[in-house]
């Protein structure tokens, strides 16, 4: 289980929603480079189409399960999403 937000120190709190966007970008990349609109991303992952535009959005949070599904289908690896999202301009000031 999550700890509380009470528990997470304040710079982890406000990164979160950078992060978030920064998947979320790198997430509709993907599911661009790999030819498919959101219904079809969504058939092809098992994700409602609702979560996965969450998700694009940056305003969902993701579980390994889901990044991994979501690779799947897009012919890509997680490790490449990831590295996408590493490589936004948005998700570079919160290198320490």
């Amino acid at each position: 289980m999550p700890a509380p937000d009470a528990y997470i120190p304040q710079r982890e709190l406000l990164a979160r929603p950078v992060r978030r966007e920064a998947v979320g970008r790198a997430l509709r990349a993907a599911r661009v480079a790999a030819g498919l609109n959101k219904q079809q991303a969504a058939a092809a992952s098992g994700l409602s189409r609702h979560s996965l535009m969450r998700l694009e959005a940056g305003s969902g949070s993701m579980n390994l399960d889901r990044l991994w599904s979501l690779a799947r289908a897009y012919s890509t690896t997680p490790s490449a999403i990831l590295a996408a999202a590493e490589a936004d301009g948005a998700a570079e000031t919160l290198k320490p």
